[in-house]
């Protein structure tokens, strides 16, 4: 299964971990893990190459795992990168209604 952890802090994103693989098909030709990683890794270019916005990013694709982490970045950096990442979380929950056996996403709420 994948798991998708929003991070959000005052109803910003600010991080986002994926983790697992969604095991619906052989790895290589799983349609829907490739579908996130296209959605996320897209999300995570964006910010980092388009927007250049210095956030920490981490991937490891045997693994599953990739991270995405702005909690260091200026205010201004975090709200020029949250249309991209609402965008990438609605994508989410879209896909997550008929692939709930094999993905999960889920909001966590920093307090600060």
């Amino acid at each position: 299964m994948t798991e998708i952890k929003i991070i959000k802090k005052n109803n910003l994103i600010v991080g986002l971990i994926l983790t697992g693989h969604t095991e619906k098909d052989n790895y290589g030709q799983d349609v829907l893990c490739a579908a996130i990683s296209a959605l996320t890794q897209s999300t995570c270019l964006g910010i980092l190459k388009i927007l250049n916005v210095p956030a920490k990013y981490e991937k490891n694709e045997k693994k599953g795992f990739l991270k995405l982490d702005l909690s260091m970045c200026e205010a201004k950096q975090i709200e020029k990168s949250q249309v991209l990442l609402e965008t990438m979380h609605e994508s989410m929950k879209d896909i997550s209604i008929e692939n709930e056996k094999y993905m999960k996403v889920e909001v966590y709420n920093e307090i600060h």
